[in-house]
């Protein structure tokens, strides 16, 4: 089930530096979306999503998730921005026409601060990315 297909709606980046395609869960504490990776993708090289890419990914699920909670609350969308990657592990790089599937948990809000956890995985499960990310806010 998609919550939405138009992303846009939730996330400030515009394309070609959409890192996603739908977001597929979202509450309070969870975000899970999905992206076909496609050959002409800017962050694509050599037929691969790049480490970069990935990362990118999570963060944008994880503004898309915050993005529909402020929406569903009534609430203007706020931009955010990576304040720190921590712990990042890339197990290997997905490839084109690979579809992924990310999802955040959140694990804690400080002030304008949201701390999460993103992981990507395949349709089979296979885990290519994890990390830990420090996001701030607008105000």
């Amino acid at each position: 089930m998609n919550i939405t297909d138009n992303i846009q709606d939730f996330i400030p980046q515009r394309p070609p530096f959409v890192h996603l395609d739908k977001l597929r869960f979202c509450n309070e504490e969870e975000t899970i979306s999905s992206f076909e990776i496609k050959a002409e993708h800017i962050m694509v090289k050599n037929g691969q999503l790049t480490a970069g890419g990935l990362v990118e990914n999570i963060a944008q699920t994880a503004a898309a998730g915050t993005g529909y909670l402020s929406s569903e609350a009534g609430e203007e969308v706020k931009r955010g921005y990576i304040g720190a990657v921590k712990n990042l592990t890339v197990n290997k790089l997905p490839e084109v026409g690979t579809q992924i599937y990310t999802r955040i948990y959140s694990t804690n809000q400080v002030l304008n601060v949201n701390i999460i956890k993103g992981e990507v995985h395949d349709n089979d499960g296979y885990l290519y990315a994890q990390c830990e990310m420090k996001i701030f806010l607008e105000e």
